[in-house]
């Protein structure tokens, strides 16, 4: 089962520094990222992985990395999730 997870700058190092107020991130089970959404400090997407349309959207923040769901801000349930994907 998926896990869907809130990250802001006191979770991710630098992440103020390349526009990003906070993040949302899509986990499975083994601690892979799956999906990421960031989003400034107005609320406005400035980040979609996987995504062709937007600028960075061929990397991902926790590219290469397993991620303990436990470091992360919050938990936010799978359809305020999606509900951001789909309107990025």
């Amino acid at each position: 089962m998926n896990s869907y997870v809130t990250w802001d700058k006191s979770d991710v190092t630098n992440l103020n520094q390349i526009g990003m107020e906070t993040l949302y991130t899509e986990i499975d089970a083994a601690g892979i990222v799956l999906r990421e959404i960031g989003f400034d400090k107005k609320g406005h997407v400035v980040h979609k992985y996987p995504s062709s349309s937007h600028k960075y959207g061929q990397y991902g923040l926790f590219d290469n990395q397993i991620v303990q769901v436990s470091n992360g801000r919050g938990l936010v349930t799978k359809s305020d999730f999606e509900r951001e994907w789909d309107g990025a």
